[in-house]
């Protein structure tokens, strides 16, 4: 279930115009370093056509992803979200906006926020990297995180209290 959002006029001063937007209260989630998260985004309002679809992502004004009439569209993206986000084009016309970001870095914590063009649709997210995922096999040097990365702890000093685990 969607939360009730606000509606708020932006004043653009050099279009001379105004533009009211539906701003939704900021959403919370966690995710932990290499894993993936999904943020999500969505509408309500269901377009009647794919080509009626723009949505913009975005990071503290960094270009995550954009989706353009329809189609993803990678060409001003940041180049630190390359090859790291991934979107559900079946589920645009059920107005799933979502994103998938995956192998997450400790830089992604922070503000993203869903623009959603045609209904003047601001949703924010705010996302918290909380250290590691992944595991470890007792006796063992090696930590695997879900990304594929491993980690070499032969150097690390285990606290006495998680040494049961050896």
């Amino acid at each position: 279930m969607m939360a009730t959002c606000v509606y708020r006029s932006v004043i653009v001063f050099f279009h001379l115009m105004v533009w009211t937007v539906e701003v939704c209260p900021e959403t919370t989630i966690v995710g932990f370093i290499g894993d993936s998260i999904v943020i999500p985004c969505s509408s309500e309002e269901h377009q009647p056509s794919i080509q009626d679809i723009t949505v913009r992502w975005r990071y503290n004004f960094l270009n995550v992803y954009d989706i353009i009439k329809g189609a993803d569209s990678e060409e001003e993206q940041d180049p630190a979200y390359k090859n790291r986000v991934e979107t559900f084009p079946k589920e645009y016309l059920k107005g799933n906006y979502s994103l998938r970001l995956n192998n997450l870095q400790n830089t992604d914590t922070g503000p993203y926020t869903c623009y959603i063009i045609e209904e003047s649709i601001m949703q924010n997210v705010n996302l918290i990297i909380e250290g590691f995922s992944g595991f470890w096999t007792p006796g063992k040097t090696d930590i695997f995180l879900p990304s594929g990365t491993r980690f070499d702890i032969s150097d690390v000093e285990i606290p006495y209290h998680l040494r049961f685990w050896q």
